[in-house]
């Protein structure tokens, strides 16, 4: 890795997310000096549930987009980012964020599921300059399947995602909260983002402020997997529900070889690189055992009784330090080109 501190922007550093990045770019010993806190309309709150506060990395005063020239920004923040987007004082734009939308001229880039990230390179090399992140429950399934797919003969694959209330922000989280209080207490249950009560509920769909946002999640999750998978492994069949869970992504995947398989089997071809598994004689995961990684953390195999070739997984993931590690591991790689016309 380049010794050269580089220059370094952030929109949302105190958001769930962007913390998150410092972090992990604290952790990986990314070379800067600072981070420029580059000022947008939109603002994350505090999150009024969840606390995974760090030791704050040197911030300087925060920028109006366009006066503050970086070699990398990356997004954190869930606001409106074109102004940003239409500066010409970065080198690189790094969209971190996991909503519902991407840059339509963005290129998405998984590193960590391809350490040549050919893709990456070859457009850095046409003087691409905006790169974004899958949705990070897109990389989590991806990595799994291609897994699957790379050892036995997968004919179908579906995969149910489960959506935690920090993918739509603290105030998505502090409703949930809320309307958990109220339940409990048999008082009000606010509804205004979720539009239904989502406390002790499973949602199939929104229909409050949030609505256009989950659908576009599911909508986007959909569009990085065909990107993520085209040519290597089938598609899965994707389908997203609401669950009263604060934190960490979690899945139901179901899929059925050609040939008979068995748990042992299923298991080797995930292998351990990427994944962490439960032990059977293990209580079952909660979201604090995948804080702070980003490993995709896995339940033993279910056979399907039924049919030889089919069996299901359980899997969860810290969608939030997935999305900064695969975000700075883009950075990392994009670091030989700063510099170049």
């Amino acid at each position: 890795m380049s010794a050269a501190p580089f220059r370094v922007g952030m929109t949302g550093p105190s958001t769930l997310l962007g913390k998150e990045i410092l972090g992990v770019l604290e952790e990986r010993h990314f070379p800067f000096t600072h981070v420029s806190a580059l000022a947008e309309d939109a603002t994350e709150p505090e999150s009024p549930v969840l606390n995974i506060s760090r030791e704050a990395l040197p911030i300087v005063e925060e920028s109006e987009p366009g006066e503050t020239e970086c070699d990398f920004v990356f997004l954190a923040n869930p606001g409106d980012s074109r102004e940003i987007a239409r500066s010409e004082k970065w080198r690189f734009l790094i969209d971190a964020r996991e909503g519902p939308e991407t840059p339509s001229e963005a290129v998405l880039s998984a590193p960590l599921l391809d350490d040549t990230a050919e893709r990456l390179v070859a457009a850095a090399r046409d003087g691409v300059r905006l790169f974004a992140s899958p949705h990070p429950a897109a990389i989590a399934v991806a990595l799994l399947v291609l897994r699957l797919c790379a050892s036995l003969e997968i004919e179908h694959i579906s995969v149910t995602i489960f959506n935690p209330a920090s993918a739509l922000g603290p105030t998505a989280i502090d409703e949930l909260q809320k309307q958990t209080l109220g339940l409990l207490n048999f008082g009000k249950v606010p509804r205004g983002l979720f539009g239904a009560q989502s406390a002790f509920n499973i949602l199939p769909r929104l229909g409050g402020e949030a609505e256009r946002v989950f659908a576009g999640i599911e909508t986007r999750i959909r569009k990085d997997l065909d990107c993520m998978l085209e040519g290597r492994s089938p598609v899965p069949a994707v389908h997203l529900l609401q669950v009263p869970v604060f934190y960490s992504t979690e899945f139901s995947i179901y899929a059925r070889a050609a040939r008979p398989v068995n748990a042992v089997k299923v298991e080797q071809s995930l292998g351990t690189e990427g994944v962490r598994w439960t032990r059977a004689s293990a209580a079952p995961s909660a979201p604090m055992d995948v804080q702070g990684s980003a490993l995709v953390l896995v339940d033993p195999v279910i056979a399907d009784p039924r049919n030889p070739g089919g069996f299901w997984l359980w899997a969860r993931v810290d969608d939030l330090r997935l999305a900064a590690e695969n975000a700075v591991a883009i950075g990392e790689r994009l670091m030989p080109f700063i510099g170049q016309p």
